[in-house]
């Protein structure tokens, strides 16, 4: 048979077509199993750049979307960023869903919790409820995150009962003297609120810090600052602590009273201790392990009383209600710390407590914690001690100090009119 040109040309464009298409589909299986590898690892900022890009090709692809989603669930601050995409990713819901074949363009049921959660997070709380329950409905009861939407029913249903009463406050950003375009979190203020110490994960003002990123966030280790107030009330340019690291994370926690001793939280290769540093002059020293309450666990966050013979701290070690728990210890004759005390259930959950704060009253604490009647995530809560010493109900402080999201860090002034 011979072939015309004509024929021969089609021939020709037709063998590129399917050679063009075979690429785009090999270039699309390597950058899927690449963002998959990545967000194993939990190398989400960087996952979530390719699913983006992937998105681009397919954009009506469920399981696309549904990775794009879970890459700013696991952000601490943009979950609800997420929501459009999970939305799109539930229009094609499979119980035969395979996480790691490039050609899977559905989502798994899963999919309706984050979603769910995401929704949550943005007070869409009607919607949020409805999207557990669908989730509930759509996989086995033995499903790990069973009861996990379960309580996230609870706290939507709590969350919009403490809305129908919001607290009379005024919530006032501290302004861009202590606040950047980088994470601040964890403050802790002097008695006096002349002074206030708190973790930022900022560039340094000298750029010493510059290439020294965390690589799983692409972001700066946390490094402890202080900023004074000046005569007119305000805050001053924070100034960085001399003791700061560059390679590993470290945050303020508290302060004692005379304001000579500041207490830190160090990630030691993740293994969470709490350490102390004394104020020589200007001068901080070099932090020093707490070796009394430091266990094999990890031990992160403090609160000391006025007096200087109680504190509160948080620790995950066994013997616990579950999860991180709140321990109290009291100063022996000795001057060295008694044996840690759990509080107890009246105080800890099987979720996790976290960041006392025991106010000047020598009879008020405050803590966060995922259990309890929490409207999301970490609330704050308080309770006080009775004339036997014993805790009372924690009660919860109420929206919108609490809120959807974490709230942790709580400290208050020895007055109650200010809380940071």
């Amino acid at each position: 048979m011979k072939i015309t040109k004509p024929y021969l040309l089609l021939l020709i464009l037709g063998l590129l077509n399917v050679l063009g298409f075979s690429q785009e589909t090999e270039t699309f299986k390597s950058k899927f199993e690449e963002a998959n590898v990545l967000m194993e690892d939990k190398y989400y900022p960087y996952a979530l750049d390719i699913w983006l890009e992937l998105l681009k090709e397919q954009p009506d692809n469920s399981n696309v979307n549904y990775k794009v989603g879970l890459c700013y669930y696991h952000s601490p601050t943009h979950q609800a960023e997420g929501i459009p995409y999970f939305k799109k990713a539930i229009k094609n819901i499979t119980n035969n869903y395979d996480p790691y074949m490039y050609t899977e363009n559905n989502a798994k049921p899963d999919a309706y919790f984050y979603y769910a959660h995401a929704l949550h997070i943005d007070y869409q709380l009607d919607s949020a409820i409805f999207y557990f329950k669908k989730f509930q409905e759509s996989v086995n009861k033995k499903h790990l995150l069973q009861s996990q939407a379960a309580r996230q029913i609870e706290m939507c249903i709590t969350a919009k009962e403490l809305m129908k009463t919001p607290d009379d406050v005024i919530i006032k950003n501290l302004g861009t003297h202590v606040n950047s375009k980088y994470a601040e979190h964890s403050p802790v203020i002097s008695l006096d609120e002349s002074e206030i110490f708190f973790t930022s994960r900022r560039l340094r003002k000298d750029s010493a810090n510059l290439k020294t990123k965390e690589i799983s966030t692409n972001k700066y280790f946390e490094d402890v600052y202080v900023s004074y107030k000046d005569k007119n009330g305000d805050w001053t340019d924070p100034l960085l602590l001399n003791f700061n690291r560059y390679t590993t994370h470290q945050a303020s926690i508290a302060l004692s009273a005379d304001q000579q001793t500041l207490f830190l939280y160090h990630d030691d290769e993740g293994d969470g201790n709490i350490y102390q540093s004394f104020l020589f002059g200007e001068r901080w020293s070099k932090p020093e392990k707490m070796e009394s309450i430091n266990s094999k666990y990890n031990e992160t966050h403090l609160t000391i009383s006025v007096d200087g013979k109680t504190l509160y701290f948080t620790s995950d070690r066994k013997g616990g209600l579950g999860g991180k728990d709140i321990y109290s210890c009291k100063k022996l004759p000795t001057g060295d710390w008694g044996e840690p005390r759990n509080l107890g259930p009246n105080i800890n959950t099987p979720y996790d407590e976290e960041s006392p704060f025991f106010h000047a009253d020598g009879n008020t604490l405050y803590f966060s914690s995922q259990g309890h009647q929490s409207m999301g995530g970490y609330d704050i809560f308080y309770t006080e001690l009775d004339d036997s010493g014993n805790w009372g109900k924690p009660m919860n402080i109420g929206y919108p100090i609490n809120s959807t999201h974490d709230d942790i860090f709580y400290s208050e002034t020895p007055d109650g009119l200010r809380a940071y």
